[in-house]
């Protein structure tokens, strides 16, 4: 084995736990970012080569992948009923802002689990970037008077007490 190897597999490792650190960093940036969902590196060895007496050695180490880690974060109460979580592996679906359209399929929907919603002017249900949330057919979810041509009251969020697994 020559020196250039043994060289070339030690960087490799450096390199490779050099990213691991940036993922890290970025995981421990936005720990307290709504919805934030951390990632992790994956690595693997590279191919090995024989050095004789039935010994072998690595060649170094490359990432395989950054991983996305979707698992279920903590609930954090707050003091507003429009604040929502997800229990499992849903997210919610958002439609653009002030948009007002039915998104047809989920592939052109925009998905987060973070729930920080709020009700705008027009009476829908936004994101703080007004994203629209979109209900199980793709529209979006507006609270309407039950009164034709008066508006909503305040308090009418308020009176929801549950939301079923479906999203109604």
């Amino acid at each position: 084995m020559s020196i250039t190897s043994a060289m070339f597999t030690g960087v490799s490792g450096l390199l490779a736990n050099a990213e691991d650190i940036n993922v890290i960093g970025n995981n421990l940036a936005n720990v307290n970012t709504v919805g934030f969902k951390s990632s992790r590196m994956l690595f693997s060895d590279m191919l090995s080569t024989s050095i004789g007496n039935s010994s072998q050695i690595g060649r170094g180490t490359q990432i395989q992948k950054v991983d996305n880690v979707f698992g279920q974060g903590s609930f954090e109460s707050t003091e507003l009923v429009s604040d929502l979580a997800l229990q499992g592996n849903s997210f919610f679906a958002l439609g653009k802002p002030a948009g007002n359209a039915v998104v047809a399929t989920q592939d052109a929907a925009f998905l987060t689990r973070a729930g920080a919603f709020s009700v705008d002017s027009t009476d829908h249900l936004v994101n703080p970037d007004g994203y629209q949330v979109l209900d199980t057919t793709g529209a979006p979810i507006q609270f309407l008077a039950t009164a034709a041509g008066a508006t909503p009251a305040a308090g009418d969020f308020a009176k929801i007490s549950k939301i079923d697994s479906d999203g109604s």
